[in-house]
């Protein structure tokens, strides 16, 4: 003590030393104890989250539909015209009228075009003329033949009676081969009679014939419409001189008309006429044009391995023409009361398809096997059940069981 002085400044430092070593070591306590606390927290919340069911997940979803469903098989189509006819004379003649106009629709048997008549007409007269000119000949060599058949009568007996007086010496035998001159010339006469009538005969048939010719020649030069369809192009005017065959107009029937397309030959043994056939085009948007197939082609084409059929189409409004093309649906079957579902509700995986069913509140996961492709749907051939509910949107966020509410249900007739 006696070497050390007391000094206020330094009892002041010696008291402060324990407090300010008190004060430092306190923070390193305190964030370990808090480290330790954010530990424990962080594990209890964990150890209540994973004890926790999951949450309800909200779905759309839609019941299964039953209805009919067309196997088909989809093709490209040619319209053709089933009959194209090109109108001619079957006479020469000269085009008096055209009675037509070019696109025009026309009925079997109406009224074309008119030849010039007046030739015609001419040669039937003449003709009846001849028929009546040769009936008179024949009238006279039948009244011919009467009458010398009558001669030969009364000669034969007068030389049958000379013939017996020659014989027994009472006349010469100059009246008696005067008698028999007289005969013969009778039974010529008889003859000649006949072959005039058979000449009248032949000649009076034969201006029948020319008559009966001269009437259809005339009837010929009024051309109608051998069938029910729509002129084309005019190809003569008024004033032509055409001959048989010279084509006057083309017509065209296009009701019905006819489809050509091809399918794969894997499809031959399912082809038949009388298969139902759905037509579309992309000019006349939003018609349907429905038909029957009336061939099946008995050949392939080894080129391009496919099968040419053909089918009708009504065509009463004419909006189909010859050359145009459009899709062809070509229905091999019908599955009847098939089920159908949404393609949303499909779930692909691994190559395998599935879906989830809604039971109660639950989503289940199920294996199905799928048919054919719709607009917008899809046929299910294995894995559901009528009256089942698919989930169709919000499959991402569920797994089999999970528990989930459905906000919207999609039905055929709408959505509510």
């Amino acid at each position: 003590m006696a070497g050390k002085r007391f000094s206020p400044e330094n009892n002041r430092k010696k008291n402060m030393s324990p407090r300010i070593s008190k004060i430092a070591v306190s923070p390193l306590v305190l964030g370990v104890l808090l480290s330790i606390a954010l530990f424990d927290g962080c594990s209890e919340k964990k150890s209540v989250e994973t004890n926790k069911e999951p949450r309800v997940t909200l779905v759309d979803a839609s019941p299964v539909t039953v209805q009919d469903v067309q196997v088909v098989v989809r093709a490209v189509g040619s319209l053709e015209a089933i009959d194209r006819v090109k109108v001619a004379p079957e006479i020469r003649a000269i085009v008096e009228q055209i009675l037509f106009v070019e696109n025009q629709q026309v009925e079997q048997g109406d009224l074309l075009v008119k030849l010039d008549t007046r030739k015609l007409l001419l040669g039937v007269q003449q003709a009846e003329e001849a028929l009546q000119t040769a009936l008179a000949a024949k009238d006279l060599a039948q009244a011919t033949i009467k009458r010398t058949e009558a001669e030969v009568e009364n000669r034969r007996s007068t030389y049958g009676r000379d013939k017996e007086l020659f014989e027994s010496g009472i006349i010469s035998e100059s009246q008696y081969i005067q008698s028999k001159s007289a005969y013969d010339s009778a039974q010529a006469a008889v003859e000649e009679a006949k072959a005039a009538f058979r000449r009248a005969e032949k000649e009076a048939a034969a201006a029948a014939t020319r008559i009966s010719m001269a009437k259809e020649n005339e009837a010929d030069a009024y051309i109608r419409a051998p069938l029910s369809g729509v002129l084309g192009e005019r190809l003569v005017s008024p004033g032509d001189l055409v001959e048989p065959g010279t084509p006057l107009v083309e017509l065209v029937v296009l009701d019905p008309i006819e489809i050509a397309f091809s399918v794969p030959e894997k499809y031959r043994s399912r082809l038949s006429t009388g298969q139902s056939v759905i037509f579309e085009m992309p000019s006349i948007a939003g018609r349907i044009f429905s038909g029957a197939t009336t061939y099946i082609s008995p050949t392939t084409d080894p080129a391009t391995r496919t099968v040419k059929l053909k089918a009708r189409l009504p065509n009463k409004e004419n909006l189909l023409q010859p050359g145009q093309f459009g899709t062809v649906r070509l229905v091999l079957e019908v599955h009847e009361q098939a089920i159908v579902i949404p393609e949303a509700a499909v779930v692909p995986r691994e190559g395998e398809t599935f879906v989830y069913v809604v039971n109660d509140t639950e989503a289940h996961l199920k294996k199905v096997v799928l048919g054919q492709h719709l607009e917008g749907m899809v046929e299910v051939l294995e894995g559901l059940e009528r009256e089942q509910v698919v989930i169709t949107a919000g499959q991402q966020k569920v797994a089999d069981g999970y528990p989930v509410r459905v906000r919207r249900s999609d039905r055929q007739n709408g959505t509510k």
